[in-house]
């Protein structure tokens, strides 16, 4: 008899961890498991998950769940959504790494949805967007990707910072000066609106958590991840302006309100670079420049200036010398 009620126990203890398995992370979506080789089983914890990372699939949501459960695929995303946005499936754990970036690194800290669609030909309706900025906000509230989506290619290391980006934002490994992971994917393309999916993120997250203002870090670093100090730095928009200079770890701290900013950032007067930004939660934001180092400062160029005028001089004494 012990050994009956023994064996029904276990049996229930199977049927509830298979029940419970078989339920996917986000409650919203279907689980439908992508093969065991296209992934790599983790154990990431909630501060592992730093990015979401935005994809089109190049195909139809049947199509690319079916690519996902293809163990000849070896590359898979956490989650794929149909193209009018109303069917979401989760195909790979959040805990684990899905195959999706191009960038080891990036897949190491992130989670990748693909879109079904086309690039730059697929025009996808409001309930898409709509229901990606729910995902989004529950990656917010769970783990730590910050609500903001920040123009250009990303930091070189995930770790610098977190967000939202597009496929096309992933740095190559081997030239982050270069996006769209190790094959330069342009996805999710020119006819996704980056606008109105942060605009349906901020409303949903403002309707949760209210209006406040955000405490937003901007760092300016090199490529190589050295920080660039005294590099004036121009924030306009939702009808605030400001104009700072980062300190000797290339920040610069501030307050904003939730919403769509200019960040240009300038050298001497000249604009080295612009680019939009648009923040909704609490975040720290990393954007590298294409220099050597935190040399961007015009001391470098005072040393290089004196050293030439060094040359110049001896070379004049040297002329000199023989001519006489």
């Amino acid at each position: 008899m012990r050994g009956i009620l023994s064996l029904l126990i276990i049996l229930i203890m199977v049927i509830v961890a298979v029940k419970v398995y078989s339920q996917p992370d986000y409650p919203e979506a279907t689980w439908n498991p992508a093969d065991p080789g296209n992934y790599l089983s983790s154990n990431r914890g909630r501060e592992d998950v730093r990015w979401f990372i935005i994809h089109v699939a190049e195909g139809s949501y049947g199509g690319t769940i079916n690519w996902f459960k293809n163990p000849k695929a070896r590359v898979s995303a956490h989650f794929v959504i149909n193209e009018a946005g109303t069917h979401l499936t989760q195909m790979v754990r959040i805990k684990d790494i899905a195959w999706h970036a191009g960038n080891s690194l990036y897949n190491r800290y992130s989670v990748g949805i693909e879109i079904a669609g086309y690039v730059g030909s697929t025009i996808w309706p409001d309930t898409l967007y709509k229901n990606l900025a729910k995902l989004a906000v529950w990656l917010h509230e769970n783990y730590n990707v910050a609500l903001v989506w920040v123009e250009g290619v990303a930091p070189p290391s995930p770790l610098q910072s977190s967000g939202i980006i597009g496929h096309i934002q992933v740095p190559d490994p081997s030239n982050p000066r270069v996006g769209g992971g190790r094959s330069h994917h342009t996805d999710p393309g020119s006819t996704f609106n980056w606008i109105k999916f942060m605009n349906y993120v901020r409303e949903l997250y403002t309707s949760l958590h209210g209006l406040e203002r955000l405490n937003v870090t901007i760092k300016i670093v090199s490529l190589s991840g050295s920080p660039i100090s005294g590099i004036t730095v121009r924030i306009e928009g939702e009808g605030e302006s400001y104009l700072l200079h980062t300190d000797s770890e290339g920040r610069i701290n501030l307050k904003l309100n939730p919403g769509e900013y200019r960040v240009r950032i300038e050298k001497d007067g000249v604009k080295y670079d612009e680019r939009r930004m648009y923040v909704v939660s609490d975040a720290e934001v990393c954007i590298a420049l294409p220099v050597e180092s935190g040399a961007a400062s015009s001391s470098t160029l005072v040393l290089t200036f004196l050293l030439f005028l060094a040359v110049f001089i001896f070379a004049y004494l040297i002329t000199g010398m023989l001519n006489r």
